[in-house]
């Protein structure tokens, strides 16, 4: 099975990053992809984040829906586990790479995530979560 990561430099839900959240959605092979937005580096503004991630993947035609994993305290519910278990597509939304790195650390989140990876979804990182899921980043 191919496992596949896809990292965006930034641009999150703009026009300029259409081409490769597309070529991300292909790389499911599925028709209408379920895509799982994970805002945990979103410190800021989180449910902004969700918002318009969710109305961004719709219009590119796929099934988009969220989960508020925002720090470790969220991402420690073995709730959190489900709502990856038929993603097709894992999206980590930019924001800070230590709140990504800080909020998903050895969590129940992070074990639904790597079990999603690991049965061929697509994990696509975008700015400061692409730089988190590196064995190095800058902060």
């Amino acid at each position: 099975m191919t496992k596949s990561i896809v990292l965006s430099g930034g641009a999150e839900f703009q026009p300029e990053s259409d081409a490769l959240v597309r070529a991300a959605l292909k790389l499911t092979r599925q028709y209408r992809p379920g895509v799982l937005i994970v805002p945990v580096a979103a410190s800021e503004n989180p449910r902004k984040t969700v918002k318009t991630g969710v109305r961004y993947f719709g219009g590119l035609g796929a099934v988009a829906e969220y989960t508020m994993v925002v720090d470790a305290q969220t991402a420690a519910h073995g709730s959190q586990l489900t709502a990856f278990e038929h993603a097709d597509l894992i999206y980590l939304s930019d924001g800070s790479p230590l709140a990504a790195v800080a909020g998903l650390a050895d969590t129940e989140g992070l074990i639904g995530l790597r079990r999603a990876w690991d049965r061929g979804a697509v994990l696509v990182a975008c700015g400061a979560s692409a730089m988190a899921v590196c064995a190095h980043y800058w902060d």
